[in-house]
């Protein structure tokens, strides 16, 4: 059972991997806090393996979205387990998801659920809105809205 001192120090890894990677664009800093196998699981975007695979996905979205940023509303941790909940804005300068860029700005919720170990992230589940995300940047149009 974790203690409680690694369960806040989780917590607070993770708010700074937002802050540093996320925030501020730094994809280069992932290997300061993604393990070398991590996987990140994505849903209808799929799953990346690795670090250096990472790096390159945080370095096209932040491409896709230069201002993109995630205000953090809610974090909540368990033993290894850190959940974020969060809105997550930008605006689309370039291809995103394969759709070309179309300079709307785009807004969705997230939650994410982080499993780390060793002081470093092994595996992540992301869950943004992605069919939101589509339908801002004009890319599809859910049947109940049309």
């Amino acid at each position: 059972m974790a203690s409680q001192a690694t369960i806040t120090a989780n917590k607070e890894f993770v708010r700074e991997f937002i802050d540093r990677v996320f925030n501020e664009h730094n994809a280069k800093a992932t290997g300061d806090y993604f393990s070398p196998d991590v996987r990140w699981h994505g849903g209808t975007l799929g799953t990346i393996e690795g670090s250096d695979a990472m790096t390159d996905f945080y370095g096209a979205l932040f491409t896709a979205l230069p201002d993109l940023h995630a205000t953090t509303l809610d974090v909540v941790a368990d033993e290894d387990t850190v959940w974020c909940r969060f809105v997550v804005e930008g605006t689309n300068e370039s291809s995103l998801f394969g759709f070309p860029a179309t300079g709307k700005t785009v807004r969705w919720d997230e939650i994410d659920t982080y499993r780390v170990a060793n002081g470093k992230i092994t595996e992540e589940w992301s869950s943004p809105d992605v069919t939101s995300i589509l339908y801002q940047i004009g890319a599809y149009t859910p049947p109940w809205i049309s």
